[in-house]
């Protein structure tokens, strides 16, 4: 009897993981079956970061005697695509440092996936000085039938130290 009921705690358990697993997994696209450059095809209309990558600190003038911490001000970046009908898409991204930096920067690169890669249409660049913050939104017209996601490069500069990462959202179909 005990047996029995830890078999029916095991499948249920089993059954509860595999059911989160579908519920979370982005819709995919036909022909693809894995992740492009960390980013999954998706019939959503909207994707946000899915991945933060390309962790860097360091000391603008080089001095290999320093130690250097893993971000000591940034807090990281965020990243959303939107369909915004008409054959446009939404762009927004963030960088956020937990003091006021000498320089806090966001770069938005739309992408569009072609012959299993992701190819770049425009960037945007952005920089403002002696804050903590910078978040910027774009509407953009794009060829529909494709495709698109952001890349976005994070950085902040504060004492003479940069810290920087990448992030990436799925791609969103825009018919």
């Amino acid at each position: 009897m005990r047996k029995l009921k830890w078999r029916k705690q095991v499948l249920s358990f089993v059954a509860s993981v595999i059911l989160m697993m579908q519920i979370a997994s982005p819709v995919l696209a036909d022909q693809i079956s894995g992740p492009i450059d960390g980013s999954w095809l998706t019939d959503e209309n909207e994707a946000e970061t899915n991945e933060m990558i390309d962790f860097l600190v360091e000391p603008l003038q080089a001095d290999e005697n320093i130690p250097m911490p893993l971000f000591t001000y940034m807090y990281g970046g965020y990243a959303k695509i939107s369909n915004a009908g008409d054959g446009k898409v939404a762009m927004y991204a963030n960088t956020e440092a937990g003091v006021v930096c000498d320089t806090v920067k966001v770069d938005i690169y739309l992408q569009y996936y072609s012959n299993g890669a992701w190819n770049y249409v425009n960037n945007f660049n952005y920089t403002v000085k002696n804050t903590s913050y910078i978040a910027r939104s774009r509407t953009v017209s794009v060829t529909k039938g494709r495709y698109y996601r952001i890349k976005c490069y994070h950085a902040i500069t504060k004492n003479g130290i940069k810290e920087s990462c990448t992030s990436a959202t799925n791609g969103i179909k825009i018919e």
